[in-house]
């Protein structure tokens, strides 16, 4: 498995959702201008790598898009090839607190 799939298969969120929705995109991409990274909270500045993925919350008919920063990214990484979840958990909780 290859970092960028090991990126792109963790579930942004596992058990928090009563919805429903329709995953319509999900990559790895440079973004354009600034975003948050749904998992710590943080800025993103333009032209950085991250995680994209664009749904549909099919109960509300919403689509949005949900960024992921670098160091998000790393600690999914760790995650998912190595089993170690302390970095991402330490991601969440910088984005809980926020």
């Amino acid at each position: 498995m290859t970092r960028d799939q090991a990126i792109l298969c963790y579930n942004l969120f596992e058990g928090d959702r009563d919805s429903d929705v329709t995953i319509f995109s999900n990559k790895m991409l440079v973004s354009r201008k600034q975003h948050t990274c749904v998992v710590c909270r943080e800025d993103i500045a333009p032209k950085t790598r991250v995680r994209a993925q664009t749904e549909r919350d099919n109960d509300d008919k919403i689509v949005m898009t949900f960024y992921v920063c670098e160091t998000c990214c790393s600690a999914i990484v760790e995650l998912v090839l190595r089993g170690n979840d302390e970095p991402i958990s330490t991601r969440a909780a910088l984005g809980m607190g926020k």
